[in-house]
């Protein structure tokens, strides 16, 4: 790596358990959430660092239109406004549950808001992925998951990238963005016990995929 691309710290934002980081581009800011610490955080370069309340645990964020914020926080779906701290309850497909919580997700392109699920207990197959249309209906797309993670989806749209973590597998996933359908789930790669566990990705304009890899 050359200097310019070495990874370097912006902030010391004290996470207890920092996620899914979204780049707000029309407003040049930097979005994303302490799940332990119920905590909502932006950074911009021109105005600093703001940290907003929650109201509960929260694991994933995505952009609105309207410059709200759509949630996967403990037991569903939520939408956010930061600005003035007003949250709009949606379908909660967790409610009760003791051991599950959502954890990492993503929009697509056709404006569907991703995310996976995680057995707090590591009880194999336990956990799912969601899928939240425009619409407000959820779905559960996929099941025989244990720590849900690593929600990307390829330039083209033909392909979500998706992650177990518990297993050390990331799997590539047929994906038709007309209609949010998933087709066939392939292993893209098993991660080695030195390269820790695939946690978040994201793919680049070229179609590489880059991935977290913890512990």
């Amino acid at each position: 790596m050359t200097e310019a691309q070495e990874p370097r710290v912006i902030l010391e934002a004290g996470n207890l358990l920092g996620e899914s980081p979204v780049w707000d581009e029309r407003h040049a800011a930097l979005w994303w959430v302490d799940i332990h610490g119920h905590r909502l955080h932006r950074w911009r370069a021109a105005t600093g660092h703001d940290v907003f309340a929650l109201a509960e645990q929260t694991a994933c964020i995505g952009l609105c239109e309207d410059g709200r914020l759509v949630c996967g926080g403990r037991f569903g779906f939520a939408i956010l406004d930061p600005a003035s701290g007003q949250r709009t309850v949606l379908e909660q497909p967790l409610a009760g549950a003791t051991q599950l919580r959502f954890n990492d997700g993503r929009c697509d392109r056709g404006g569907r808001f991703w995310s996976g699920t995680v057995s707090e207990s590591r009880t194999e197959g336990a956990a799912a992925l969601y899928r939240l249309d425009p619409d407000g209906h959820v779905s559960r797309r996929l099941e025989g998951v244990t720590v849900s993670n690593g929600l990307a989806f390829s330039p083209d749209n033909r392909s979500m990238y998706f992650a177990d973590s518990h297993r050390r597998e990331m799997y590539v996933i047929d994906f038709d963005l007309a209609s949010g359908a998933l087709g066939e789930r392939r292993r893209f790669v098993q991660f080695e016990a030195d390269w820790g566990m695939p946690d978040g990705a994201t793919v680049d304009a070229e179609g590489c995929v880059w991935v977290a890899g913890i512990g």
